[in-house]
């Protein structure tokens, strides 16, 4: 028979949980499905060929041949004044209008952050004698390809193809102003012989969109009916290549089709992250306008290439045939894939379930955190009696099962409202200092912003818990102020990455990989101060300026530069949110994750 019960202290309900289990078996899921994607070893789960790539039937895509006209004869070899953009602007408006096309230029002056800079454009317009005039194709070529060549043979056939376009007798191609519905951008840089190996096709935009999917295939199925190579994107990158060779000289006899694949779906998911415009065609889908860029690609070598002028042109022509076959917008494909080849694609459906896993386990763990805090009972006099006649325990008056628990949340808020406005103030700061933050080693930069974690991390819930003193018993309850922050800390980062994953699945990937177990990782407990500075140097490394550091590592200080400059440069100019995204949404909850670490004290025996 129990007896009565002297003083107690608060009763907690409910025992932490390990979490590293339950936490990685969703994001470990997520890793293995997205690696049997890229491998692309199951059929069912990628779409494969032109058969199955192209749902927009009415474009016809490579049908029309036979009404294919352009001639070598049809090909014009201009000349621009490399130095001074107003004549180059002039020369290029006098050709279209020789063309017999309405053509003028535009000056566009864009100020940013009181700078402002200066850019022509020339455009001319094939009317159509007959048609409403309600939609059009759009052709381009800007001046400097994407690695800053001179764009002299995409030139070229631009101008040839003003001129042919509007003098098209039969199955005339639609080519009157109006709406743009579809676009394709052409960068050939000047090449021996003026030839190419292949073609390439770019479909990454701003901020990680893309066109619908029909546009590339529609472009590599007229190439191929004129028998170009055509690839996407123009070649691995060095890192890529390096390990593909690896895999292959270490002679393990694995497939190597399977890990090519799994390469270019890596190299795909990281120019899509980046969000970086990688050439002309980056601002299309912005305005709703569907295109792609081509380019020419060209093995070192004085060589006559398969790929010569005429081809290209063809393969132009019969594209915007397949685009003019199409009377309304496209609306059958996917905006959201990924590629891993030109010809090999992932839709939305696939790979949307993977990506979602790597950050939604957070949630789930938060949710689980929160239920697990520590039931308070307000400090009461616990005094059990026994009631003489019947031997039954009495419970004491005010004393119930249903008694909420009290969850000190004033600390947990205030210390990651501080780390927002602690990255947002660093992030001002920068644009503001830019020439100053010029002059100075970006891996120095990098150091110092490391160490103003490190910092923050271990000062900064003490002065937090200094200012918010009232009432002590909820502020600084030790476990549960801890729990707390975990918890919100969890749910935070989780809606992040989830939300930024429906705008760009490939950067909240990018993100969720590192940061994710670093999370389960290295935020248990621990009372050992050289155990906490492991922890938060870890939690630093695998946030977005430890990668950065690491990539200085990797590829150097001048590409690393080269990197942060072209990220900040889209941000600047074109209206790219990556940047802000990664600083000001997701920096802020690595610090407090250092933070959760570092700076709290406790002595319970939770998670």
């Amino acid at each position: 028979m129990p007896s009565a019960s002297t003083e107690q202290e608060p009763q907690l309900r409910g025992q932490s949980s390990p979490s590293l289990g339950r936490g990685y078996v969703l994001y470990l899921l997520g890793v293995i499905a997205l690696c049997v994607l890229g491998l692309g070893v199951v059929d069912e789960l990628k779409k494969k060929g032109y058969a199955n790539n192209i749902d927009e039937n009415a474009m016809l895509p490579g049908k029309q041949i036979a009404s294919v006209y352009f001639s070598p004869a049809d090909v014009v070899q201009v000349t621009l004044d490399v130095n001074d953009p107003v004549k180059r602007a002039a020369f290029l408006e006098r050709k279209l209008k020789e063309a017999g096309l309405d053509s003028a230029t535009q000056k566009v002056a864009i100020s940013r952050h009181n700078k402002t800079e200066v850019y022509y454009n020339v455009y001319g317009i094939a009317r159509a004698p007959r048609a409403p005039g309600t939609e059009s194709i759009l052709l381009s070529a800007p001046w400097t390809c994407m690695d800053g060549d001179f764009n002299t043979n995409g030139f070229n056939y631009l101008i040839s193809l003003a001129a042919y376009i509007p003098n098209v007798a039969a199955a005339p191609i639609i080519y009157h102003g109006g709406v743009i519905e579809e676009a394709l951008n052409l960068e050939f840089p000047s090449s021996p012989h003026n030839t190419y190996d292949s073609l390439s096709v770019y479909t990454q935009g701003l901020n990680g969109q893309q066109p619908n999917a029909d546009i590339p295939m529609v472009v590599a199925t007229a190439a191929g009916t004129f028998g170009i190579p055509i690839r996407l994107h123009r070649s691995h990158s060095e890192l890529g290549t390096k390990f593909i060779e690896l895999v292959r000289s270490l002679g393990l006899g694995l497939p190597m089709e399977p890990i090519e694949n799994l390469v270019g779906l890596v190299e795909y998911m990281t120019i899509q992250a980046i969000g970086i415009p990688m050439s002309h065609h980056a601002l299309f889908p912005k305005y709703k306008i569907e295109g792609v860029t081509v380019a020419g690609v060209r093995k070192s070598g004085n060589h006559y290439g398969g790929v010569d002028a005429q081809r290209v042109c063809l393969t132009v022509e019969s594209t915007f045939r397949s685009y003019s076959s199409l009377l309304e917008r496209l609306h059958h494909a996917y905006w959201f894939y990924f590629m891993s080849s030109m010809y090999d694609y992932l839709p939305i459906a696939f790979y949307i379930g993977p990506i979602a896993l790597l950050s939604a386990n957070l949630i789930l763990e938060a949710f689980i955190l929160y239920m697990e805090g520590e039931f308070v009972l307000d400090l009461k006099q616990l005094e059990s009696t026994v009631d003489k006649e019947t031997n039954l325990l009495v419970r004491p008056i005010g004393v119930s099962s249903f008694l909420k628990s009290p969850r000190p949340l004033q600390v947990p808020i205030a210390i990651i409202s501080l780390c927002y406005i602690l990255c947002w103030t660093g992030y001002s700061y920068a644009w503001s200092h830019l020439e100053f933050l010029k002059t100075q080693a970006l891996s120095n930069i990098v150091i110092a912003i490391f160490v103003v974690e490190v910092v923050t991390a271990f000062i900064l819930h003490p002065i937090v818990t200094t200012i918010i003193s009232h009432p002590p018993q909820q502020v600084n309850a030790g476990p549960s102020c801890w729990k707390l922050l975990k918890s919100l800390i969890y749910s935070f980062l989780g809606l992040t990455l989830l939300t930024v994953s429906s705008l760009n699945p490939s950067l909240s990937a990018l993100l969720a990989l590192p940061i994710v177990p670093a999370a389960y990782i290295c935020t248990t407990q621990s009372q050992n101060v050289l155990l906490k500075f492991l922890k938060v140097v870890g939690l630093g490394i695998a946030g977005p300026i430890g990668l950065f550091g690491v990539l200085i590592a990797v590829v150097g200080e001048s590409e690393a530069m080269a990197a942060i400059q072209s990220f900040g440069g889209a941000s600047y100019w074109l209206e790219g949110w990556g940047l802000e995204v990664i600083t000001c949404g997701v920096l802020p909850l690595v610090v407090a994750l250092q933070v959760l670490v570092g700076g709290i004290d406790n002595d319970c025996h939770g998670n």
